[in-house]
Order: C-alpha cells, then structure tokens, then sequence
C-alpha cells in the first residue's frame, strides 16, 4: 500500500501548484536544476561550490557548453529576480563577484579531447570551427589588447556576461577586455577610451527596449567614430525586444 499511495503522493504534487513540495520531497528528479544550483550559489556568494559545480560538468562537457547552459541561465533567473526587485544591491554584489571568481578559475581550463569514437558536434559553434572558408587564424590586429571591448549593457548582471564572453573571445585568440557596469554611466562615459577597440559588443542579459539600445548604439558610434558595434541580446527568447543573439558562443 505504500507505495502506491507516494506515487499518488508525487503526482499530486506536480499537478497541484500548493503542493509542489512533495513532488520535491518524494519524487526522484532533483530539487534544483543545474542553473538554479549555480544561481543558488551566486546569491550565497560562493565561488567555491560554483567552481566545484562547473568542474563536475566540464569532465564530460567544453566550457563554453558550462556557460551557455549553466552560468548564463543562472544569470537569466538572478535578471528575472532583479526585475521583480527580489535582489538588493547586496546580493547583485554577490552574483557578480561569485562570477568573476569562478570566470577567474576557470580561465587556464583546457577542454577534454573529443575522442574519434564520439558523436562529433552539430551546434552552430562546432560547425563554425571546421568551416574550411573561415580563416584558420585570427588577424594579427584583432589579437591587440582591447581589439574586442564588451560592455555592460545596463548593471551587474551585464558586467557578468560581459566578463564570460570577453574570456570566450579571448580563449579564441581575439585581443578581448571587459569594462565594469558603469562603463556607459554619464560620469564614466566621457573618459572611456574606445580608441584600441576595433569592434564593441554591448551585453545585455535583461529586457533592453529599442530605444535604449538605439541611444547607446549612437553614443558609443560618436565616440568610436565607425568602430563595429555587435549587440549581444543574452536574456530569454519571451525577453528580447529586438532579435538578436541568444546564446554566448554564437556572438564570437
């Protein structure tokens, strides 16, 4: 009898929004998705389970692979948060001095070989590697310091992503820096020097409407007099207002 009646238990408690909690208690599907336990650990702020976390799934994954389905969904939840007002500034310190530890970490990880007997990738990242007509090495002038420069969008949360992505660019040989979250703010905008940047990619994580993504578009295009600007739109496919680039790999 006892068993049938938790299995009663269990789906009552997924059908039953008030009873969720004993599909958590008795089911057999863990209480926390990987990114809830990396956002978890962002909001403790600590660094160290989140690094523990990311080495766990890099035994069978690229790092890339940990940003793109870990780390960043991690930071869509800590966005979503935010914009409910549920993260003070206290805890975005947190989110975002966890990230910059494990970043930091993780920044001499080497990925495991693929064996010959794996399935070999499909993603659009794998295919841009072994596309024969891309270049098989990156320009002597975007390797320079600072070539790529990735701002933050808007906050904290973007100032994370924009870290992420700069040690991505940079693990691709591209001559990549990170700015704070105030980069674009009026008391540091004037004094932001663009001039080693070939191209600026602005990081959005949360919900930019046009018109703010417009009026930074044409502050940075004064100020870099035609240097490329690429928009990455991180956040969640309902969030974004103009279409953009949804996942990190696909912006290098």
């Amino acid at each position: 009898l006892a068993t049938p009646l938790t299995v009663c238990l269990v789906v009552v408690g997924r059908h039953v929004d008030r009873l969720q909690f004993l599909d958590v208690l008795l089911g057999n599907e863990p209480a926390l998705t990987p990114p809830q336990l990396a956002y978890q650990r962002m909001l403790a702020g600590d660094p160290i389970e989140a690094s523990q976390q990311a080495q766990t799934f890099l035994s069978e994954a690229s790092l890339e692979d940990y940003y793109d389905t870990i780390m960043l969904d991690g930071l869509r939840l800590a966005e979503a948060d935010a914009r409910l007002g549920r993260l003070d500034r206290e805890r975005m310190d947190r989110v975002l001095a966890t990230v910059h530890e494990v970043v930091d970490d993780l920044e001499a990880h080497e990925d495991r070989a693929v064996a010959e007997t794996e399935e070999v990738e499909t993603s659009p990242l794998a295919r841009l590697d072994t596309d024969p007509e891309l270049p098989t090495s990156v320009p002597e002038r975007w390797q320079q310091p600072g070539a790529v420069l990735c701002l933050p969008g808007s906050g904290k949360l973007d100032e994370a992503v924009a870290v992420i992505l700069a040690q991505i660019m940079t693990r691709r040989g591209l001559g990549a820096t990170a700015e704070t979250a105030d980069a674009l703010s009026m008391s540091r905008f004037f004094s932001l020097d663009l001039s080693p940047a070939a191209a600026l990619c602005i990081c959005y994580v949360g919900k930019p409407s046009d018109a703010m993504i417009q009026y930074t578009v044409r502050r940075l295009s004064k100020k870099s007099k035609g240097g490329r600007i690429i928009i990455a739109l991180l956040g969640s496919e309902s969030d974004a207002v103009t279409p953009g680039t949804r996942d990190i790999t696909t912006v290098v």
